[in-house]
C-alpha cells in the first residue's frame, strides 16, 4: 500500500512524506486524503498538545468573557466551561476535539473554529 518515491519527487511532496514514504494513491492517480484529518497521530506528544490546546482554550474563553462582560451569568458560564474542559483535557491522554493529537485537527478547532 505504500510506495517509495524517487528523490526528486520527495522534495515536491514533503507534506505527504514520512521517512521517505508516500501516502497511498487511489486508482485514479489522486492522493488518498482520507487520513489527513486523523485526530490520533502516531507518536504524538500529549503533554505538548495539552499545553498548546489549554492555552488556546483559555485565550478563547478570555475573549468570550470580555465580549459578555456585561452579563454575570454568561461570564459564569464561560468560566465553568473552561474549568470543565481543562479538567477533561488534563484528566485523560486520549485525543479529543478539545485536545488535538496533531496540527491538522488543532487548525480545524482553534483556527477555523470548527468543534
Amino acid at each position: 500500500q505504500w510506495q517509495r518515491l524517487p528523490p526528486a519527487a520527495m522534495s515536491a511532496t514533503t507534506s505527504l512524506i514520512e521517512d521517505g514514504l508516500q501516502a497511498p494513491q487511489r486508482p485514479d492517480g489522486c492522493f488518498d486524503c482520507s487520513r489527513w484529518l486523523d485526530w490520533r497521530g502516531p507518536g504524538s506528544n500529549r503533554l505538548f498538545w495539552k499545553t498548546v490546546c489549554s492555552g488556546c482554550l483559555i485565550v478563547e474563553v478570555v475573549a468570550y468573557i470580555f465580549g459578555v462582560r456585561a452579563s454575570p451569568v454568561m461570564m459564569a458560564m464561560g468560566i465553568l466551561f473552561v474549568l470543565k474542559n481543562l479538567i477533561a483535557a488534563w484528566g485523560q491522554d486520549t485525543p479529543t476535539w478539545l485536545v488535538a493529537g496533531g496540527p491538522r485537527l488543532w487548525l480545524l478547532i482553534y483556527v477555523l473554529g470548527l468543534p
